[in-house]
């Protein structure tokens, strides 16, 4: 349910993009995604998600910090300081 949510806004998005190009026509078939889910499904029973959860969460969170810090860094260099 979630891959099928993801898919549907990433294509939305897509959609909305390329709204103004009417000659392309999006069909997208959840056939497709039924193997990656066989693989998920894999993973999931066989990793402990629930004590590794934490460690991927640490790891998300200090590239977001690190990609925000980067952010204000190139902001701070473009604006002309006195």
């Amino acid at each position: 349910m979630i891959f099928d949510w993801i898919i549907n806004f990433v294509f939305g998005v897509a959609n909305l993009l390329l709204a103004p190009i009417t000659t392309i026509g999006w069909a997208f078939s959840l056939a497709v995604a039924s193997p990656l889910g066989s693989i998920l499904a894999v993973i999931y029973y066989v990793l402990p998600i629930s004590q590794l959860s934490p460690i991927i969460m640490c790891v998300v969170t200090i590239f977001i910090f690190r990609a925000v810090i980067s952010l204000i860094k190139t902001i701070w260099q473009l604006l002309p300081v006195v």
